[in-house]
């Protein structure tokens, strides 16, 4: 078969059943929780290793940092009593949080349900076998004495039925069981999905992008592999107690040995189920910080290249990798003396109590093949509970965390929703908003009031930090609200100063997932300057961009933006300060054919934030902010006349506009 440049498409996948498709699972996934009640809930802190001794090269720097750290640690409390109400999930206080244990047992608690019950009945046929063999025994002893065939057909056939049946059920148990975990998982990822595309400005600073990574791989596959044995919990005690049970009627107060073996190991493991914890909480830690720097470095891979940092970005990345390793070490050394001691454990049990039972009555205690056969199943059946039990205890242990960062993720705060208003799609109104970054470092923007009508151009402009990226922000919703409203009718497109790209063909990341209508296609190409483009590309609108568009220039990029959202067709449009990316004279063009008056998305609501104010006396009102407060709102001549400090940056622009004007036309960049 020949090797085709064919992109993968979904056509080419395999076809998934409906009951396993993400969809319908985070719909149920997500209607419960919205259902949900939360509660207060405490964010202990982490405990860390105690600090090994420094060195004596270490700086005064460093023992500086080490007390500042070490003041801050003792601030942060321990107790629920003690602990402040915060909005998100910060050591030391307390937040209303909903529990996500609770919301996936009400999701999933039908099939849950039914692998208990295969499980239940698997556990007791185990059980019958025994009792059936014992008997089975009993005649073969008797069978010269006996003329009855028919019953040791009848047993021989009762022994195969029941482990026949046995098979049955625990596939089954295993076939709900992993479907069950798998739906858990898909409905896990998708909500962290959405929510990292909801979590508001000020929670999106909590986690890192390799944190959520962790949390859709790490975290959500831990919850598909324990549901298959978190049966275990219950049936591993259940097990070991019918054991026991029929042991006693086997050998009597011989198992009372084997009992204290037992016992002997529940505290050792107790604590080494403790540590497990603790290095899992670190090691997650670790894998996040991996993560980060993987990232990080995989974001600026150019400037690392250019300035040749390769060594010391890998020597960074080896030592923190090092560090997870030794992590990693260390739990599989706690996990092996975990496992070591509880699989021979029914060695020891059986040992003690066979000894005990023939050394407690030489002459009457003999081990017949009926008591020696019957106790060695019952000492097997033992044997996979003790050594299941505890690897569960671990996975629970190793849960319960992944649990808690979920929790804390799920429960961040959201942007809110614009309000819809009714009528004539295409109006944005503000009023008396206050909006912030950080609801700690006050309100960036105060006493924000303004009406846009449908088919508007307005422009927004003040000083550098005056506000105008935040203002699209607020109409957006991706600032907090203080005060006010925000409401928006219709649909909206963004283009923001940075042009974000897929890594896709040019054409694919203009029609973004939209049918094609070759016309209108074009029509946007040309609008947004990108016909020249095209005849440069090797490949035309075919041509494939790079990761982030690393292969088209900047002024490139941010045509390709603007042709995206002229092809979204909106009723809104909100441009942060694109031309600021391109040449003068291409940002005449493209205002001309795309933004203005009479361009081609003439009729639909546009803001423009902007620096080049040679455009502002084409806009239909203009926007005067300074200091995030809108000092004036009017048409361009009314804002030239009441504000005469406006009159500097007019200008300065204009002067700049009038310079480039009289320049040769240059290639576009």
């Amino acid at each position: 078969m020949g090797v085709t440049d064919k992109p993968l498409e979904m056509s080419d996948l395999p076809k998934v059943p409906e009951y396993l498709k993400s969809d319908q699972e985070h719909e149920r996934f997500t209607e419960v929780w919205q259902n949900a009640q939360a509660s207060w809930t405490f964010i202990a802190p982490i405990k860390n290793k105690k600090a090994g001794p420094k060195s004596k090269e270490a700086g005064k720097g460093d023992e500086k940092n080490a007390l500042l750290e070490d003041e801050k640690k003792a601030k942060v409390n321990t107790k629920m009593e003690d602990a402040e109400e915060s909005d998100v999930p910060i050591e030391g206080t307390k937040v209303m949080q909903k529990g996500l244990l609770k919301v996936m047992i009400k999701a999933y608690w039908k099939p849950a349900l039914m692998a208990a019950c295969f499980k239940f009945i698997h556990d007791i046929l185990s059980f019958v076998n025994p009792q059936v063999l014992k008997m089975f025994i009993r005649w073969i002893s008797l069978c010269a004495e006996s003329t009855s065939v028919q019953e040791g057909v009848l047993l021989a056939l009762l022994l195969f039925i029941v482990s026949t049946l046995q098979t049955l059920l625990l596939h089954q148990y295993f076939w709900v069981g992993s479907n069950a975990g798998l739906k858990v998982k898909n409905s896990i990822t998708s909500f962290l999905y959405k929510k990292s595309l909801n979590i508001s400005s000020q929670a999106r600073g909590m986690f890192t992008h390799g944190e959520i990574v962790n949390m859709m791989t790490v975290d959500a596959q831990k919850f598909q592999d324990i549901f298959t044995y978190i049966h275990m919990i219950w049936s591993g005690p259940m097990q070991i107690g019918l054991s026991l049970y029929f042991l006693w009627q086997e050998l009597g107060p011989a198992i009372f040995p084997g009992i204290a073996v037992m016992i002997l190991l529940i505290p050792a493991n107790a604590m080494v189920g403790k540590k497990i914890g603790e290095i899992m909480r670190q090691l997650m830690q670790t894998k996040d910080k991996r993560m980060k720097t993987i990232s990080e470095l995989v974001t600026a891979i150019k400037t690392v290249k250019l300035y040749a940092w390769e060594v010391f970005f890998a020597s960074w990345i080896d030592e923190i990798r090092q560090k997870e390793l030794d992590q990693m070490w260390e739990r599989a050394k706690v996990s092996v003396w975990m496992s070591l001691t509880w699989s021979v454990s029914p060695f020891f049990i059986t040992v003690a109590a066979f000894a005990t039972y023939v050394l407690q009555d030489p002459v009457n205690n003999i081990l017949t093949p009926e008591k020696a056969f019957v106790s060695i199943m019952y000492f097997n059946l033992l044997r996979f509970p003790m050594q299941m039990f505890p690897m569960m205890l671990m996975q629970v242990i190793e849960a319960r965390v992944s649990v808690t960062r979920l929790q804390n993720y799920f429960n961040l705060p959201e942007l809110t929703d614009s309000e819809k208003t009714p009528g004539k799609a295409g109006t944005v109104k503000i009023e008396n908003g206050s909006f912030t970054w950080k609801k700690s470092e006050g309100a960036m923007l105060k006493d924000i009031s303004i009406d846009i009508k449908q088919g508007e151009l307005v422009g927004v402009v003040g000083h550098i930090g005056s506000g105008k990226s935040s203002l699209i922000s607020a109409m957006l919703n991706e600032m907090d609200h203080l005060s006010g409203s925000v409401s928006l009718s219709g649909t909206v497109a963004y283009v923001p100063q940075d042009a974000w790209l897929q890594n896709a063909t040019l054409k694919d990341n203009i029609i973004f997932g939209k049918k094609l209508d070759e016309a209108f296609y074009k029509k946007c190409v040309f609008s947004a300057s990108l016909r020249d483009d095209l005849e440069i590309l090797q490949s035309g609108d075919q041509t494939e961009i790079g990761e982030k568009g690393i292969n088209l220039s900047g002024g490139q990029k941010q045509r390709v933006s603007l042709a995206r959202a002229a092809y979204a067709d909106p009723d809104i449009v909100l441009f942060d300060d694109p031309l600021s990316a391109v040449d003068p004279h291409v940002g005449k063009e493209i205002f001309t054919n795309l933004i203005g008056r009479e361009s081609m998305l003439k009729g639909k609501t546009r803001v423009l934030a902007t620096h080049a104010t040679q455009f502002l006396p084409m806009c239909d009102r203009v926007v005067l902010l300074s200091k995030g407060k809108i000092l004036d709102v009017g048409k361009y001549e009314d804002i030239w006349a009441r504000n005469p400090q406006f009159h500097a940056i007019l200008k300065a622009d204009a002067s700049a506009a009038e310079k480039s004007a009289e320049e040769p036309t240059e290639k576009k960049s």
